[in-house]
């Protein structure tokens, strides 16, 4: 009698410790440094300074129109990230072939993509701020500078998703399949839930 019944008492700690881990939260993605502040314009050829996501939690990726190898698979993905993430979470897509991606340019990109352009902005500007803004800010690789390409050339960039918390800091890059946004926006979850905690959101 007393085997049994401590079998039971095992078997009823274990289903009880089983489902405090499974309430337990995700654990906060690391931070990976702080973003350089920048001043860039959107699809509407307004300014758009990093200074607006100061204290919210916001999803960026780098991209340009005229890409034909991972830009519309990773933009469609997007697409479909912004509809599971709050409304509260901005999204910024960074072209990285601003000398072609004017503002008009960007502009008839969301429009052909159905693209939200309040809380979905597409950006431009200067090149160096841009790539400054890339390599030593988001930690991704960026191809040849314009001054070195022929007309036509791809450009490498990163296929990856960032997140970037309310402090400007980076919090991982995130692949843009299944398993990468499901991990994007559990991500977002933690982060979000750790603010709530503290006091005041991100």
């Amino acid at each position: 009698m007393i085997p049994r019944l401590t079998s039971l008492v095992l078997v009823a700690l274990v289903s009880w410790t089983a489902g405090c881990r499974k309430d337990q939260p995700a654990p906060l993605p690391e931070i990976h440094g702080t973003l350089p502040t920048f001043e860039l314009v959107d699809q509407t050829g307004a300014p758009f300074a990093s200074k607006s996501l100061i204290g919210k939690l916001w999803v960026v990726n780098t991209f340009f129109t005229s890409c034909r190898s991972i830009c519309p698979p990773m933009m469609a993905s997007l697409k479909r990230v912004a509809t599971r993430l709050p409304a509260s979470v901005p999204i910024v897509s960074i072209s990285i072939d601003p000398d072609n991606d004017t503002a008009e340019v960007l502009a008839r990109y969301a429009k052909d993509h159905g693209i939200d352009g309040t809380r979905w902005r597409l950006l431009t500007g200067d090149y160096s701020a841009i790539r400054a803004l890339v390599v030593d800010g988001f930690r991704t690789a960026l191809g040849t500078p314009p001054e070195h390409r022929t007309a036509g050339d791809d450009i490498e960039h990163s296929g990856k998703l960032m997140l970037i918390d309310g402090e400007s800091r980076l919090r991982g890059w995130f692949s843009s399949d299944g398993p990468g946004t499901d991990a994007l926006a559990a991500a977002v979850t933690a982060l979000q839930a750790a603010a709530t905690e503290a006091g005041g959101a991100r």
